[in-house]
């Protein structure tokens, strides 16, 4: 009697195996397992496969869903200034990825120089502060070391504008020639701060790049030098008194200076 009962037991164990393992091998129409595996394997939040675990029949990779990723910046600024339909969210959130993926190759091939580039700094910043150990070849050193800091700095923001820039590849084309006035306005508006503008100014700013926005060719505004002079001429000619303008003309030179040393 005890010997039937085991026997029971042991078929009533295996048939319970055989099911769980019937539901993991059994895939979902969406393409996802519907059980956990009859190891007791866990599947990671994003529904792929860990170590160790052997996905079912069917399963395709690139039918998962894309790990999310976080729309800041000017990506977040498009996306509440526009209403992108999904095709174009996804657009702009594979820039993104793209971008990130640029930048992080970009830093790991420049660390071990920045690396090296900061520990040197820090060995003159140690030395200048010692006034027995100050000399001018020393600053000029330390002057060195930091301009080269910032070309890689400069480098890797250049990296992230122009992947920005293609993000108006995914806009219609009344939706791009809008956020290049929006970009324009962006860089004149800095560009004018020193100088001071009156609200009434400021809206007359806005609207010739607005205007020039419908023209532009490239949405790399920064890059496109006859656009920024013509919209620059514009602005200084049509908006600005004569201090201003002279103010203005100041700001751009310095400002060249500083790009070209």
């Amino acid at each position: 009697m005890a010997t039937n009962r085991l026997v029971s037991v042991v078929v009533l164990s295996l048939t319970v195996f055989a099911l769980a393992g019937a539901a993991w091998a059994q895939p979902s129409p969406s393409g996802r397992p519907t059980a956990p595996p009859p190891d007791g394997g866990r599947m990671p939040p994003d529904g792929r496969f860990g170590p160790g675990m052997t996905p079912p029949p069917g399963y395709n990779p690139s039918s998962q869903p894309a790990v999310p990723v976080t729309v800041s910046g000017e990506y977040e600024e498009i996306s509440r200034l526009f209403k992108l339909t999904a095709a174009q969210q996804k657009g702009i959130e594979n820039i993104i990825r793209d971008e990130q993926k640029a930048l992080a190759n970009f830093d790991k091939e420049n660390k071990k120089g920045l690396d090296e580039l900061n520990k040197n700094l820090d060995a003159m910043n140690k030395r200048l502060s010692d006034p027995n150990r100050f000399s001018l070849d020393a600053n000029n050193a330390r002057a060195t070391l930091l301009h080269r800091i910032e070309l890689l700095g400069a480098a890797r923001d250049r990296i992230a504008h122009l992947f920005k820039a293609r993000a108006a590849g995914v806009l219609t084309t009344e939706q791009r020639a809008t956020w290049i006035g929006v970009k324009l306005n962006h860089v004149l508006s800095d560009e004018l701060m020193p100088v001071g503008l009156s609200a009434e100014q400021q809206a007359s700013v806005k609207a010739i790049c607005e205007q020039s926005g419908k023209t532009a060719t490239s949405a790399d505004v920064e890059a496109d030098q006859a656009l920024m002079d013509s919209v620059r001429q514009q602005v200084s000619g049509s908006v600005l008194n004569d201090q201003q303008r002279t103010r203005y003309s100041e700001v751009l030179r310095e400002r060249q200076a500083r790009k070209a040393t």
